[in-house]
This record gives C-alpha cells, sequence and structure tokens, in this order.
C-alpha cells in the first residue's frame, strides 16, 4: 500500500512538474536568456582582458588606452543585456504563439522600452565630482543589469498586447491588392503598434509628472531588487537550485526551474559583478550565474563528474565502467546524459540522493571559502562547458586559490557519492539476478 501511494505521489509531482515545464512564458524566457549567452562569455572575456591581462604587462596610461577595448567590449554586450532580452523575448513568445509577425513584435517591445527611460539623467562631469542633469541621453545603467527585468516585463507585455490587438479586424488596415507584402503587413499591424507604444509612453509620462520616477527605476525597486536579494540568499538560491536538480532526477530537464527562474536573477549578479571588476571596485556578489557552474555543476548537473571519479577509482561493475567510459569524454564537458540516462540516475532512488545532494555540498564549500576571503568571487563569465579546474581558475581571474576549491569539492562530492554508488551496484546486480531468473522459468515454460 506504501509502494503504491508513493508512486502516486510521484506520478502526480511528475504531472505537476511537467505542467510547470510547459509554461509559454517558462520556455520563452529560457530561449531568450540561452541566445544572448554569447555576448556576456564575450563580455566575461572582455573583463579578463581589463582586469587580468593587460595589468601583467602594462601601467599608468598605456593600461588606459588597452582597457578602451573591454570597456567597449562591455557597452556592446554586458550594458546592453536589458536591451537585448526586450529584443529576444517578443521573438521567442512570437514563435510560441503563432504570431508570424515577429519582427513587429520586437520593434513594438523596443520602442516601448525606450519610451519608459527617463528623460533626464544625474550625471557626474568628467574629471570633477560636480554633478550635471542631463537630457536627451541613455544611461548604460538604464538599458543594462539594472534595466534586465524591465527588459523581461516589457517584452512579454508589450508582446501579449500586440499580439491581442492584431486579432481586432477593426484595427486592421487593409491597403487592396498590388502592394508589396512586406508594406501591407506593416500596415495591417499599424493600428496595434501605435496603440501598445503609446500605452506604455502614455503610463511613462504620468509617472514622470506626477510623481518624478519611471518604469525602469520602479520595476528596479519593486521587482528585480527583491527577486536578486531571494536568489542571492544562499538558502534562497539552494532552495531554487535544488529543486531543479531533484526535478532532473526525475527526467525533467533542471532548466524548467534553474535556467527559467534561477538564471536571470543569477545573470543580474554576474553582470554586476564584471562591472565591478571592470571599474576596480569591490566586488558585490558571492552567489553569480558562474559561482553555479563552477562549484555547483561539475560536471554537469548533479556534480556528476564526481561520479565518474568514483565509478572508475573504486566500481568493478562491468556495466557501470562501461557507461563511464562512454560518459567520461562528454562529462569533462559538464554533459552528463550518457550517466543520467545510461546508468540511469533518473528515478534510480541510490544514485537520485547524491546527485540533489554533491550541488548543495559544493555550493556550501564554495560559499564558505570565498565568504572567508581564502577564494576570490567569479568576475569572468565563461563557457559553461570549460572543463573543471580550467573554469574557475579563468572565471576567478586567474586566482589558484579557486582552483584549490574546487579540487576540495570535487573530493569532498566524490567520497559523498560513494556510498550511495555501491548500494546502486547491489540494487543493479540483484534486479539483473532477478531478470534473469524470471527469463530462464519463462523460457522453461
Amino acid at each position: 500500500m506504501n509502494n503504491s501511494n508513493n508512486k502516486s505521489m510521484i506520478d502526480r509531482f511528475v504531472d505537476f512538474a511537467g505542467k510547470i515545464a510547459s509554461i509559454t512564458y517558462l520556455s520563452v524566457l529560457k530561449d531568450s536568456f540561452t541566445s544572448i549567452i554569447p555576448m556576456f562569455i564575450l563580455a566575461g572575456f572582455g573583463t579578463m582582458f581589463n582586469s587580468v591581462i593587460f595589468p601583467l604587462f602594462a601601467e599608468g596610461e598605456v593600461l588606459t588606452q588597452l582597457q578602451t577595448f573591454g570597456t567597449l567590449v562591455n557597452n556592446a554586450t554586458l550594458n546592453i543585456s536589458g536591451l537585448l532580452v526586450a529584443a529576444m523575448i517578443p521573438y521567442y513568445l512570437s514563435k510560441a504563439k503563432g504570431y508570424d509577425n515577429f519582427i513587429a513584435a520586437i520593434i513594438v517591445s523596443i520602442g516601448s522600452y525606450f519610451s519608459i527611460l527617463p528623460l533626464s539623467i544625474d550625471a557626474t562631469v568628467a574629471g570633477s565630482e560636480q554633478v550635471a542633469t542631463v537630457t536627451g541621453a541613455v544611461l548604460f545603467d538604464n538599458i543594462g543589469a539594472n534595466g534586465m527585468f524591465a527588459g523581461i516585463i516589457i517584452g512579454f507585455l508589450a508582446t501579449e498586447m500586440l499580439i491581442k490587438l492584431s486579432d481586432i479586424k477593426a484595427l486592421e488596415i487593409n491597403l487592396g491588392e498590388g502592394v508589396p507584402p512586406t508594406v501591407s503587413r506593416n500596415f495591417t499591424t499599424l493600428i496595434p503598434v501605435v496603440i501598445v507604444v503609446s500605452l506604455f509612453a502614455l503610463v511613462s509620462s504620468l509617472l514622470t509628472v506626477l510623481f518624478n520616477t519611471n518604469l525602469i527605476e520602479l520595476i528596479a525597486t519593486a521587482v528585480q531588487a527583491p527577486l536578486v536579494n531571494v536568489g542571492s540568499n544562499l538558502f534562497g538560491f539552494l532552495l531554487i537550485f535544488t529543486s531543479g536538480n531533484f526535478l532532473f532526477s526525475l527526467g525533467i530537464h533542471h532548466s524548467v526551474i534553474n535556467s527559467s527562474i534561477l538564471q536571470p536573477i543569477m545573470l543580474v549578479n554576474t553582470n554586476q559583478n564584471m562591472a565591478a571588476a571592470s571599474a576596480g571596485q569591490e566586488i558585490p556578489n558571492i552567489l553569480d550565474e558562474t559561482f553555479r557552474s563552477v562549484y555547483g555543476t561539475i560536471g554537469g548537473t548533479g556534480s556528476t563528474f564526481a561520479l565518474l571519479i568514483a565509478i572508475f577509482l573504486f566500481s568493478k561493475y562491468e556495466p557501470y565502467k562501461q557507461i563511464v567510459k562512454l560518459g567520461v569524454g562528454p562529462g569533462l564537458f559538464n554533459i552528463n546524459e550518457p550517466l543520467i540516462f545510461g546508468l540511469p540516475i533518473v528515478f534510480n532512488v541510490p544514485l537520485m540522493i547524491p546527485f540533489v545532494l554533491a550541488p548543495i555540498l559544493g555550493t556550501l564549500i564554495g560559499y564558505f571559502f570565498i565568504w572567508v576571503g581564502f577564494a576570490a568571487p567569479f568576475t569572468v563569465y565563461i563557457p559553461w562547458t570549460t572543463p573543471p579546474l580550467i573554469n574557475s581558475f579563468l572565471a576567478s581571474g586567474g586566482q589558484w586559490q579557486n582552483v584549490v576549491v574546487q579540487l576540495i569539492i570535487i573530493v569532498a562530492q566524490t567520497l559523498l557519492y560513494i556510498p550511495f554508488l555501491r548500494i546502486a551496484e547491489r540494487v543493479a546486480k540483484r534486479q539483473a539476478a532477478e531478470a534473469e531468473s524470471e527469463a530462464t522459468v519463462a523460457e522453461a515454460n
């Protein structure tokens, strides 16, 4: 009875998680951030050149001139991240909704995004501490990391409004036959485009005139800051991160939670860290997207690099050793599907337990050593496929202490996996023996 109830509970949870995975907005959010990952990687290299490589052989005015390169790279990537998100979300949301005029959706989203920017900004005069009010200028801060959640919200709202209004036949302008399709399509969406951008401009103007504020500031204060605080809190981070890993142990990809909910928060922290490193300031965040990649997913989700080591050194079970031969190559680049579905780990309770616990252990160890000052916070965004030890060295700007911490984590996680691996082997052997016995009985009959 208990087993039946347990299976029923698991089935219900799987159904629930599957429904979450099918939510359009989460899928769009995941695809949007995935599409701009190359820009964050490029920003990481810009920060690494400015903060690590150039200072090795230059100083003073020469160093400042060389760092122009990294600054311009950051301006083209990191400092427009909010704008990039505002452009990507309407594209993927239009595809998900079957709306074929995704160009109009992107234009409306970007236009709406700029309509909520402040009309005037306070800026420090170069070479002095005097603050001047400037009009007709756009701060990178408002279209970069600080405006990322504004880009998300505007992207979704503007696109949804455009799609809904485009379905209203009374708002269509039909130019008749003989008009080029591109021109006809643009005029078909003319009124919906005007309405959407005008509505955002109206809201923004009311906030400016009546309350002397703007939507960028409101969203950053009321939405982005609380979410980032939750995700940047160790407990909040572990809660969200572990939920995603647990889903993967049930066969539901971790991106349902980690990429859709946690990644936007962590990327804000990553952007803040890279910006602080470029400006020579104190690094504000321990937890960011690079931390999650370097210390939380060594070898892939579940930190299965340690499992590879455990099987290679301690396992005598031939099927597992054969799978390791297939999985070690991808595992070096943090790709672990051969292990997850080959051993398998999915629905394999003895291995599900360390699969969920190992990333928690890695997170706690990494957080502790950065918190006490032994290791450095990460300031370089690197591809998640960068092999272990190399990724910790590059992401920290060449700090050997971070490599040592990662080695400690790998050893600790390997020790965690070993007893569960032995239990899993015994279970697998027993199941194989039972299957063979049943097959023998069937042949005899």
